[in-house]
């Protein structure tokens, strides 16, 4: 079992004033456990799970009022998205930033050039040829 993961993110309300969220995340059988609730302090933590906790908390209202009013919300994300004919939860949307990502083998130097290069920019395609590596370059961008 995956150890528990915190962070702090702070999440834009309606009418764009801010709160800060703190959540706490664990891997379970078949998905993610979340916690959220609204806190004191500091932004911090993991980037991907800091994304993750505004995703939940702009994508579903129901969460993000919640916690706006003090409440706490647990939320199951799925490992694997249900049928849904193309509608998702948002739960459901935030699964790929809650993996761990973990690439066993070291980079090369232009994997790494790769990679940093993706680091500089907000969308970007890596348009390398067949063979060279796109998918570690691109788990090793989402990693860092």
């Amino acid at each position: 079992m995956e150890k528990v993961r915190k962070a702090c993110e702070l999440v834009d309300g309606p009418a764009g004033e801010g709160f800060l969220v703190v959540g706490f995340v664990s891997r379970v059988d078949d998905g993610w456990e979340v916690e959220l609730h609204r806190a004191e302090g500091q932004v911090g933590g993991d980037p991907r799970f800091r994304k993750a906790i505004r995703r939940l908390c702009t994508l579903d209202g129901v969460v993000g009022r919640a916690i706006r009013n003090g409440r706490t919300r647990r939320c199951f994300v799925p490992l694997l998205p249900r049928d849904s004919n193309g509608v998702y939860r948002a739960a459901e949307l935030v699964a790929p930033l809650l993996a761990s990502l973990q690439v066993e083998e070291p980079l090369y130097q232009f994997q790494r050039s790769g990679v940093a290069w993706l680091l500089r920019h907000d969308r970007a395609i890596l348009g390398d040829d067949m063979g060279l590596g796109k998918t570690a370059q691109a788990l090793g961008q989402l990693d860092a």
